[in-house]
């Protein structure tokens, strides 16, 4: 399933048709509403390669645009200390989003990025920032299940949200595994609170309540069950139960870490037990939560 903004594109698209005619007849207005909503804005250049091209032909041309990335930045500064300085990706942003050619996939990862967020003001260093931003625009048209593993598996939100070095309970010394993507995920990125209607109502109970998509038990077994991810190992270091953060690559699993007891997610999902981390993050978890 393509992410929300293309749809919106591709229906926006239908109903510019309908009034134009047919795509050769597209009106500078037409085209440039469409670019509006499924670009960075419209300059004549781009209208008039609408009118060419048609809706549907743009659109599979910008399907098949390769990505403009944000460019890596340096780990420390010239003094030696961590690079902090977000201006040299600002200014590439812009760039990008002004003259890029992909500008269909520069407009959804922006808006993914205003769902998936992470936030500066937790994950500083500047050299963070491409990678997370980049798999935004790799997987702006892929299906939402391999944006949540790729996101998950993230170390910017990693660090953002805990679940890097989140590791399993340990009863004999009262800690429980970090809820806090476990819930984000479910409340902000996926489902929501309670259940919808067709038109985005709630759903409500026979005393007029929302009814909920999930419970305070279904929150503690999916931070169970995303227990045990550490951050990749920097170059020349040695990999630890519990890595340093370091935020090229994705994260990576540590089975001594990971709850391996049965757990029961959203929609009432069994997780067996003994499963690995890898094994719940690949399979029914990130699939139920986008069916539901």
């Amino acid at each position: 399933m393509k992410p929300l903004l293309i749809v919106c594109a591709l229906l926006t698209a239908r109903l510019v048709l309908a009034q134009s005619g047919s795509a050769s007849s597209l009106s500078d207005r037409a085209a440039a509403r469409l670019l509006d909503q499924a670009a960075w804005g419209p300059t004549p250049a781009d209208i008039q390669q609408v009118q060419q091209l048609g809706i549907s032909g743009w659109l599979n041309q910008q399907f098949r645009t390769p990505p403009s990335y944000l460019p890596s930045q340096p780990i420390l500064n010239s003094n030696g200390q961590s690079n902090t300085d977000f201006t040299p990706l600002q200014s590439a942003f812009f760039q990008n989003a002004v003259t890029g050619p992909d500008q269909l996939r520069q407009r959804v990862a922006f808006a993914l990025s205003e769902i998936w967020v992470v936030s500066g003001v937790t994950v500083r260093p500047a050299y963070a920032w491409p990678p997370y931003y980049n798999l935004l625009l790799d997987n702006a048209f892929a299906n939402y299940r391999d944006l949540m593993k790729a996101v998950s598996l993230s170390p910017a939100m990693g660090t953002y949200l805990n679940m890097a070095n989140n590791n399993k309970g340990n009863p004999i010394k009262g800690t429980a595994a970090n809820e806090n993507y476990a819930r984000e995920l479910m409340q902000l990125f996926t489902v929501g609170l309670s259940q919808l209607n067709p038109d985005g109502a709630p759903i409500l109970d026979a005393n007029g309540n929302p009814v909920p998509n999930y419970t305070q038990a279904v929150v503690t077994d999916t931070a169970r069950a995303l227990t045990g991810w550490t951050y990749p190992a920097a170059p020349g270091a040695a990999s630890k139960a519990n890595n340093p953060a370091y935020y090229i690559g994705q994260m990576i699993p540590v089975e001594t870490n990971h709850d391996m007891t049965s757990k029961v997610i959203i929609g009432g999902t069994n997780h067996p037990p003994n499963q690995t981390a890898e094994q719940r993050i690949s399979t029914r978890y990130s699939t139920r939560l986008w069916r539901r």
